[in-house]
């Protein structure tokens, strides 16, 4: 299977603060990659350098045989690789439809076109039946699934979600699992979970990196994870 992401030997510093020494790891097309570890341990800001919002002090970033390092979030989104936010960041007096619009005006100046594709879009992820309703009036639930929808819309090959089940109950987390499944399958796109809900991210993973303090400690299938010695000591408590 080709790899459309590569990070390699990125190190992170901030003043004195060693966030990421020498992490490596790979995404293979249509994969699913969790990403656990404890508070602290460098998930979000490994995120952050992926999409640019920080530069590493060392290592580079490949994505389609292309070095990220030192482009713009902008610019890297525009090359297929968005993600979404624990703190959902929706424009709350813009309808449902509206919020998915204007992301999909950044791949269209058609309007219609654009109007289309976020009304198919939300029917994907199950806000069809709520394109009119105000964006701060959703649930939950709903704002995680709009928040997905504007990302879709981006039409990314890469998507990264950071805590994305945060917040829901259980029977919304079982759903949202089921369509980030249904996506990867219906659009073929690979995903990054950080996730701290462990179970949820056993389930959906097909490969999982752990990180601790800054340094990758494993990385395998969901089962070897689950029962490697480390990942018990450092993070989980017990075998899953």
């Amino acid at each position: 299977m080709k790899q459309i992401l590569r990070v390699e030997g990125v190190t992170k510093r901030f003043g004195g603060i060693l966030a990421l020494y020498r992490v490596d790891l790979h995404v293979e097309e249509k994969e699913i990659l969790g990403l656990i570890g404890p508070n602290g341990s460098g998930k979000t800001t490994l995120i952050n350098v992926i999409t640019g919002v920080y530069t590493p002090n060392e290592g580079e970033v490949i994505y389609n045989e292309e070095n990220l390092v030192g482009l713009s979030p902008h610019q890297i989104a525009d090359m297929g690789i968005v993600r979404t936010f624990q703190l959902t960041r929706p424009f709350g007096n813009l309808s449902v439809i509206d919020n998915v619009i204007v992301g999909s005006l950044l791949k269209s100046n058609n309007i219609r076109e654009a109007r289309e594709k976020s009304i198919e879009t939300l029917e994907m992820v199950g806000l069809g039946d709520h394109l009119d309703v105000l964006s701060k009036d959703l649930t939950t639930g709903n704002r995680k699934r709009l928040e997905l929808a504007r990302a879709l819309t981006m039409e990314p090959s890469l998507m990264l979600l950071d805590e994305s089940l945060a917040g829901l109950t259980s029977e919304e987390m079982r759903e949202n699992l089921a369509l980030l499944k249904k996506i990867r399958r219906e659009r073929g796109i690979s995903m990054i979970v950080v996730e701290h809900v462990v179970k949820a991210v056993m389930d959906i993973s097909d490969r999982i990196v752990v990180l601790d303090a800054g340094e990758k400690i494993a990385d395998g299938d969901p089962r070897s994870i689950a029962n490697n010695e480390k990942v018990i000591e450092v993070y989980l408590g017990k075998v899953i």
